[in-house]
């Protein structure tokens, strides 16, 4: 019996193993001709600029059904790509300069967002909000538009610099060198408040935010490390201080993704916030880049081919390999039969044959 059960237990093991390899094996979302960059991910649906066509252009992948499809082809210039349920946007210099675009997955219509002689970049999108980078007024603000409306509106044009923004909820957020260098500030679209984030004197940069957390590229030790913010609790904190550069974090509930130099080559790397742990996501040696997160998948621009591609992978909630819940129950249920095969043997062998029927009785 005990070589029995020693036996079972291995091949649980075993089996596990091969779950759990399988489930973080990396995946391809597209490999192929030209170059694809910056990819954004809402729920099943990938999307990335690419330059097969040689120009710029907009595609997106189906996570469930395995199909690509082309969202922009125009012959000028499309670029940054964001999404959120089913609107992407993106850039497109179709005007004679960058204006804003979308596109409707339901309707498959293609539809203009901004048209303005300045220019609109970097789009990012959260329900009917959309936020960019406008030039309008001789620099770089922050703007927004309400795709029900249509009312574009600023959410801060100070004479300084403003870029990259980013929306979650109703919070923005962007980077901002008002004091001399780039901190990190924040806006209420609810209250209509301003306030700031970060005020080291040090570059904090290419900020992102998911709920109640806002992370960011921060220069404050040197290098280039990531650090965070507790909107909350009011709390900053470090994600990683390796002494090698990471940059480019974005974040998805109490996950943080970034790239990571510390290997030679830019690899992506992960940090639970919830559990402090921090893990790999793809080490592969060749250059992985600009990684993206919708709950546990992440997607990432990859040049083991010689040219940038996308690709994906799964993680769970701990950043750990998503057979780790399969393993607590296949473990936790195999002990239990064994301690039931066991008892049963025993009751067998005492001839209580009476309690023997009840238990199997009970596993029923």
């Amino acid at each position: 019996m005990k070589s029995a059960n020693t036996l079972a237990g291995t091949l649980i093991i075993f089996l596990l193993f091969i779950l759990c390899v399988d489930a973080t094996k990396e995946f391809t979302v597209v490999v192929g001709p030209g170059d694809q960059w910056v990819p954004a991910l809402y729920q099943d649906i990938v999307v990335w600029e690419d330059d097969r066509n040689g120009n710029h252009d907009i595609y997106a992948f189906n996570l469930s059904t395995r199909k690509e499809f082309p969202i922009s082809t125009n012959e000028s210039e499309q670029g940054f790509p964001a999404i959120y349920d089913n609107i992407i946007v993106f850039m497109d210099d179709r005007n004679g300069n960058f204006d804003l675009y979308g596109y409707n997955l339901e309707t498959t219509e293609e539809f203009p967002l901004v048209i303005e002689t300045s220019e609109q970049w970097v789009p990012q999108i959260y329900g009917d909000i959309v936020v960019f980078e406008d030039n309008r007024n001789g620099n770089y603000d922050i703007y927004a538009v309400d795709l029900k409306t249509n009312e574009q509106f600023p959410i801060c044009s100070d004479a300084s610099e403003q870029r990259y923004p980013c929306i979650n909820k109703d919070t923005v957020i962007w980077e901002d060198n008002r004091n001399g260098n780039f901190d990190v500030y924040g806006f209420d679209l609810t209250t209509k408040e301003e306030f700031q984030i970060t005020d080291d004197p040090a570059d904090q940069r290419l900020a992102k935010i998911s709920g109640d957390f806002v992370v960011w590229t921060d220069k404050r030790n040197g290098n280039a490390d990531i650090y965070g913010f507790n909107l909350y609790t009011g709390e900053e904190f470090s994600v990683t201080t390796n002494s090698y550069d990471q940059g480019i974090p974005s974040v998805y509930g109490d996950i943080v993704i970034w790239m990571d130099l510390r290997n030679g080559n830019t690899d992506i790397y992960g940090f639970n916030l919830s559990t402090r742990k921090e893990f790999v996501v793809t080490a592969h040696p060749s250059e992985q880049g600009f990684p993206a997160i919708f709950e546990k998948t992440v997607v990432f621009q990859d040049f083991r081919a010689n040219n940038n591609d996308i690709y994906g992978t799964y993680i769970d909630q701990d950043g750990m390999c998503l057979g780790s819940l399969l393993l607590s129950v296949l473990v936790l249920g195999g002990l239990l039969i064994s301690l039931r095969i066991s008892r049963n043997h025993s009751a067998t062998r005492t001839g209580t044959v009476h309690n023997h029927h009840n238990q199997l009785g009970t596993s029923r």
